[in-house]
């Protein structure tokens, strides 16, 4: 069944395919969040309430672009506004393993790795963070980040290359320290 008329069935009532679309959504609605907020219990929580705007907004969803494109808006969006409201202060925890290494680390190197990538993550500013989630932990293309961000596709190479031009000088500038 094409997502077409996945939609089209949830629209109708069919909440068991709504519950097969939270698990296929789940882990990038979650990692754009967490990117955000860097705290897993706040991460769940809006999580579960991106899904449940995604699911009362459904209808205003037009199909012009992906469905993932359209739920990253909604968690971006609506962990903003969180954010705001909160004034939530960055509580470093963890980032997926998988997504920042390539197996053959030990446990130690894989933990130091995903702690200075954590660091220079918290370092960027929410634009740049979602720009880098979404790019290089969800997969997302330049042309779906623009629609999830609302700014035009010519700039998000523009803004991927400043942003990972930050994450190196913060990585480089770490390893001087040590």
């Amino acid at each position: 069944m094409d997502e077409k008329t996945a939609l089209e069935r949830i629209r109708q009532g069919d909440k068991q395919l709504f519950a097969l679309f939270l698990r296929k959504y789940e882990k990038i609605v979650n990692s754009i969040i967490y990117s955000m907020v860097f705290d897993i219990e706040t991460t769940k929580d809006l999580t579960q309430d991106t899904f449940i705007k995604a699911y009362e907004n459904l209808n205003s969803y037009n199909g012009n672009y992906e469905f993932k494109t359209w739920i990253a808006k909604i968690a971006r969006n609506h962990t903003i506004d969180f954010i705001r409201k909160h004034k939530h202060t960055i509580s470093l925890d963890e980032i997926d393993n998988e997504s920042i290494s390539d197996g053959k680390e030990s446990a130690e190197d894989k933990n130091f790795i995903k702690k200075r990538v954590e660091h220079a993550l918290a370092k960027l500013n929410e634009e740049e963070r979602s720009i880098i989630v979404l790019k290089y932990f969800e997969g997302f293309s330049n042309f779906e980040i623009a629609l999830a961000l609302e700014m035009p596709e010519n700039r998000i190479n523009v803004k991927i290359f400043r942003a990972k031009e930050k994450m190196r000088e913060f990585l480089n500038l770490e390893k001087s320290e040590r």
